[in-house]
C-alpha cells in the first residue's frame, strides 16, 4: 500500500511503549483493566463532524473505516474492543495520516485507534494510483497491477483497517512476524510470499530516504521495524482477499497469522 516518509513518521510519532514481556496475563485480562473509553454512536459521530465543517463525503469514509476497525478488532478483543476517535482536523504532526493505533504510556488507559477525517475520502481516492494490489495472471502467478485506478476506494478502507488492528494484535497478542530472512526465494504463486517481498522493497525505499533525509537513527529504525514491515504485508495481502471477496470476515484469519495456538 502507498507509504511515504511523512505518513510514517506521523505514524510513529502517535505509538507508543510496548506492554512489558514480562507481563504474564492474558491480552485481554492486561487491557481491559484500564478505563473504557466509549465510542460515540455513528449518529452523533455525523452530526459533530458536519457542524465542524467535515464534508460528507469524509465522513462516510471515516465511518466505513470505523465500522472495519470495530469488526475486527472485536474478533480478537471481544471483552475489551478499543475506542475510536474520528478527528475532524490535523496537525503538522498528523499531516497526511488516515489513522492509526495508540498504545497509551499512561498507567490504567486503555488503547485506542484514531481516523483522520479531513479530505479522507479524496486522499484515499489520491493514493489509488500508488496502491499495491497483487493480482494472479492466467498462469496462477501474483504480479503487480499496471493499473490501481479502478479499485473501489472502499478496498483500501479495508486493508488499511486490517493494518490497524494487526499493530494491536502485534502488542498484546505476540504472533510470529512476517520476515523476508524466511524465504528462500519468492514463490510467484503464493500470496504471502509476494506481499512479503513487496513490503520488503517498501521498506527499503523508506530506509533510503531515512538516509537521504539524515533522520535520526532511532526514527528510522522506529519506520522500518519488523512489526511495520509485518503490518504492510497484512495491509498488502488484505487489500487482495477484499478486492476478491469484499469480505471482511476473510481477513480475519489473515491478521491472526502467527498467533499461538496456546494463546
Amino acid at each position: 500500500m502507498c507509504r511515504n516518509l511523512e505518513v510514517l513518521y506521523a505514524l510513529f510519532m502517535l505509538t507508543f511503549k510496548k506492554l512489558s514481556d514480562k507481563d504474564n496475563v492474558s491480552p485481554v485480562q492486561h487491557i481491559s483493566r484500564g478505563f473504557m473509553l466509549q465510542t460515540p454512536a455513528a449518529s452523533e459521530i455525523q452530526a459533530s463532524l458536519k457542524t465542524k465543517g467535515v464534508r460528507r463525503e469524509d465522513i462516510k469514509t471515516a465511518l466505513d473505516l470505523k465500522s472495519f476497525i470495530e469488526k475486527l478488532d472485536f474478533s480478537f478483543f471481544p471483552q475489551a474492543s478499543a475506542p475510536i476517535r474520528i478527528l475532524h482536523r490535523l496537525s503538522r504532526i498528523t499531516k497526511g495520516v488516515r489513522a492509526a493505533y495508540i498504545h497509551p504510556r499512561v498507567k490504567n488507559a486503555t488503547d485506542s485507534y484514531v481516523i483522520f477525517a479531513p479530505a479522507l475520502h479524496k486522499r484515499l481516492e489520491k493514493e489509488k494510483s500508488e496502491c499495491t494490489l497483487l493480482l494472479k495472471n492466467k498462469g496462477g502467478e501474483f504480479i503487480l497491477a499496471e493499473s490501481t485506478k479502478h479499485i473501489p476506494p472502499i478496498c483500501m478502507i479495508a486493508a488499511l483497517a486490517a493494518h490497524e488492528v494487526r499493530h494491536r494484535v502485534q502488542q498484546h497478542f505476540k504472533p510470529k512476524l512476517f520476515d523476508p530472512k524466511s524465504l528462500s526465494e519468492r514463490n510467484p504463486s503464493d500470496l504471502l510470499s509476494n506481499a512479503v517481498c513487496v513490503a520488503t522493497l517498501l521498506i527499503e525505499e523508506i530506509r533510503k530516504s531515512c538516509k537521504q533525509r539524515k533522520e535520526r537513527k532511532h526514527v528510522m529504525q522506529m519506520m522500518t521495524c519488523r512489526k511495520e514491515l509485518d503490518a504492510l504485508v497484512i495491509e498488502i495481502t488484505a487489500l487482495h482477499i477484499f478486492y476478491q471477496s469484499h469480505s471482511i470476515e476473510k481477513l480475519i484469519p489473515l491478521i491472526r497469522a502467527g498467533i499461538s495456538q496456546a494463546v
